[in-house]
């Protein structure tokens, strides 16, 4: 019995020992201030006069930023955005931190499109458009159409 009864405390022990690091929670409605200066500043460069509506931040650092007009912005743990996306669509005015020759391209070849989503990946970015249907277009990372 009294073996059983120390299994039992260790087990909830070692549970309640390391359930924060594999916990997803989330710091909901953090401040500015609390986002990686990274983050901040790649806000404050393109984003200057948008109102933010919510910020949520992870425990691993990732960050997810709402604004006002329905742009969400999502950030990976060292500050890199990897995720803008919005589904009223996104402007190309703001997305101004993408190459120039992708911006070209966005307005030239789909700029009856609206654009929903954009993700930077390892070597690429995916943008999703929607006109009568919804397509993914890649880019690489110096803005050249891959297909």
């Amino acid at each position: 019995m009294k073996k059983t009864a120390l299994i039992l405390i260790s087990l909830m022990l070692f549970n309640f020992s390391f359930s924060p690091m594999f916990s997803n929670e989330k710091i909901k409605d953090a401040k500015f201030s609390d986002l990686p200066t990274l983050t901040q500043d790649f806000i404050k460069k393109y984003f200057p006069n948008k109102t933010i509506a919510e910020i949520n931040i992870e425990k691993g650092r990732k960050a997810e930023i709402e604004f006002k007009d329905g742009i969400e912005l999502d950030f990976g743990r060292e500050g890199f955005w990897k995720e803008i996306e919005s589904e009223k669509g996104i402007h190309l005015t703001d997305l101004q931190m993408l190459p120039g020759q992708m911006l070209t391209s966005l307005k030239d070849d789909f700029g009856n499109w609206k654009i929903l989503k954009v993700d930077q990946e390892d070597l690429l970015y995916e943008v999703t458009l929607i006109n009568k249907k919804k397509i993914k277009i890649r880019y690489d990372l110096n803005g050249q159409y891959l297909f």
